[in-house]
């Protein structure tokens, strides 16, 4: 099977999967509108495996280290690659201060969700897949 037959035969299941996902357009809106929680950040991250070996209370401590930084940043429209740089390193500190492991998928999916127009997600699974 070419490639593109194997785009052509999953293409419509991909899309209806993806739409069904309405967690991060909550993470989205209540980033937007400050009424989201730390319970909310840490239910979002546990569903997409974010917290593989973490127990519960540093569970709790990485979301609210999220709200807080989501909190203090002064939020603009535009991010140039500088401003991402620093936001994606001060995040990744601050949770590698709480618990030391890599935090890169995390931080990246984290940081979409307070700048999606701007920001990618890293997805180690996805970049592998890329690499083969």
């Amino acid at each position: 099977m070419t490639f593109d037959d194997y785009l052509k035969k999953h293409y419509v299941k991909a899309c209806t999967e993806q739409n069904e996902i309405k967690s991060d357009q909550s993470m989205v809106d209540g980033l937007i509108n400050g009424s989201l929680s730390g319970a909310a950040v840490k239910k979002w991250m546990e569903s997409y495996n974010l917290f593989q070996g973490i127990k519960s209370s540093d569970r709790d401590t990485i979301s609210h280290t999220f709200l807080k930084f989501a909190a203090d940043l002064t939020k603009s429209t535009h991010l140039d690659r500088d401003a991402i740089k620093c936001h994606y390193s001060n995040l990744f500190k601050s949770f590698y201060k709480e618990v030391p492991r890599s935090w890169m998928s995390a931080t990246s999916k984290l940081l979409w969700c307070m700048y999606p127009g701007n920001i990618a997600i890293y997805d180690s699974f996805v970049h592998r897949t890329l690499l083969v």
